[in-house]
């Protein structure tokens, strides 16, 4: 339990930082660019960010668990990830072009280039990041991250104020802070793990086949939380896209924290045995974060126009009651997001796409229905009924497979409170 907390307790930080980067270049990207031309920047990073996940062919989860339970030298892992990228980067910005064009964005070539270039470095961090986990080293997996957003704030910053910070100007910055992370991350390898072995068509093959049963989890974990843009772009209203996309991006202090702890349990997961304390810790941990944030989220509630107003302008104060009906399924969310990485490490990554398959059909389907007739609250509310469907699924799952009784998986103990103490009173130097 001690090392899984200090481990998120680390990626919380860092998460927070490059969070606190996010919402500065956010703010200035909200108040620089129409409204539409937000709305096809916040539509591009979803898009990116599933071609990412869809390309990496879950050798990210795959390579790490190949270390952490089968002993693979991480040097082996990485170099035949380095090789599987060699195809699966210029594919990723081949799809990115034809995913902009069949959405019915009008944009020059050289937007589209631009648009294309994001999502080659993306899938490159996405696969390189697998030895760090499989190696526990899940500060080091932040560092690439981190790089991203300081290249994204150092360049964001003065085209703001320069009056440079066009859609143009926007794309550019991205593909730098992109390319920026991924060649950090590369040296980071370079330098932990050499000398490096040659690539292995062999394990190349296993990673690949062993990825798949991760990779409709993943997939299904960033449907489920993102696939409200794609059926908003489908309604053909450039504005609202924008409006939803603010609004969604306030929630995502939240999605965040949840991927800092969802990485950590994995990262833990995959080296624990099945005798269930894994999981009691895990469980344990999910259950105080969740209370801390439904107790965030009803804040930013109270506060909503105000956010609204200081984060991304007066033109979004009047999402404020959208932002409200989000944020209960942001919270919701955020518990899956916690919860289905210590499934996913435990054998169970097959799941994935039944758990997150449902909800994502749902929250699309009615986002796509309600938004005409009720604007963004109508997605908010197809949001927040998804984000519960998905989350009662895991809640269900853990109670099947760990035999965790509901109310402990929502409820804190007395054990919690126990717990923390016996971990601060460690900290204490004597």
């Amino acid at each position: 339990m001690r090392r899984l907390v200090l481990d998120t307790a680390w990626v919380l930080a860092s998460r927070l930082l490059m969070r606190g980067a996010n919402v500065v270049a956010l703010a200035l990207l909200a108040r620089a660019l129409p409204i539409a031309d937000f709305g096809f920047y916040g539509f591009l990073v979803a898009t990116t960010l599933i071609l990412s996940v869809a390309l990496d062919l879950g050798l990210r989860q795959a390579g790490a668990y190949a270390i952490g339970q089968r002993g693979v030298p991480a040097g082996a892992v990485a170099t035949t990830a380095m090789a599987f990228l060699a195809m699966a980067a210029p594919l990723g910005a081949m799809a990115t072009w034809q995913a902009c064009a069949m959405a019915g964005y009008d944009l020059s070539h050289q937007l589209l280039l631009s648009a294309a270039m994001v999502t080659p470095p993306q899938v490159v961090m996405r696969t390189l990041q697998g030895p760090l986990l499989g190696l526990k080293r899940v500060a080091e997996l932040n560092v690439g991250e981190l790089a991203v957003r300081a290249v994204l704030l150092l360049l964001t910053v003065p085209a703001f104020f320069q009056n440079m910070l066009d859609l143009e100007t926007a794309l550019l910055i991205l593909v730098a802070a992109q390319w920026t992370g991924a060649l950090v991350l590369v040296g980071q390898l370079l330098v932990r793990l050499r000398p490096l072995p040659l690539p292995s068509l062999a394990l190349c093959r296993e990673l690949v086949l062993g990825g798949l049963p991760f990779l409709a989890g993943i997939i299904g974990v960033i449907l489920f939380s993102r696939v409200g843009i794609w059926a908003i772009t489908a309604v053909d209203q450039p504005d609202l896209v924008g409006r939803y996309v603010g609004t969604l991006r306030m929630t995502e202090i939240l999605a965040e924290l949840a991927t800092a702890v969802g990485v950590a349990v994995f990262a833990h997961g995959v080296q624990q045995d099945k005798s269930g304390r894994g999981a009691a810790d895990t469980i344990r941990l999910v259950r105080l974060l969740t209370i801390s944030m439904a107790g965030f989220a009803v804040v930013v509630g109270l506060a909503a126009p105000w956010l609204l107003g200081l984060v991304l302008g007066e033109a979004y104060v009047g999402q404020a009651d959208a932002l409200r009906l989000m944020l209960p399924g942001a919270v919701l969310g955020a518990q899956a997001s916690m919860l289905f990485p210590g499934l996913s490490a435990r054998g169970q990554a097959r799941l994935g796409l039944l758990i997150f398959g449902p909800g994502s059909l749902i929250h699309g389907l009615l986002v796509w229905w309600l938004t005409p007739r009720l604007g963004v609250p109508g997605a908010a509310i197809g949001y927040t009924i998804g984000q519960a469907v998905v989350a009662a699924a895991v809640l269900f799952a853990w109670h099947r497979i760990f035999g965790t009784k509901l109310r402990d998986l929502l409820l804190p103990s007395a054990e919690d409170g126990r717990s923390l103490l016996r971990l601060v009173r460690r900290q204490r130097p004597s």
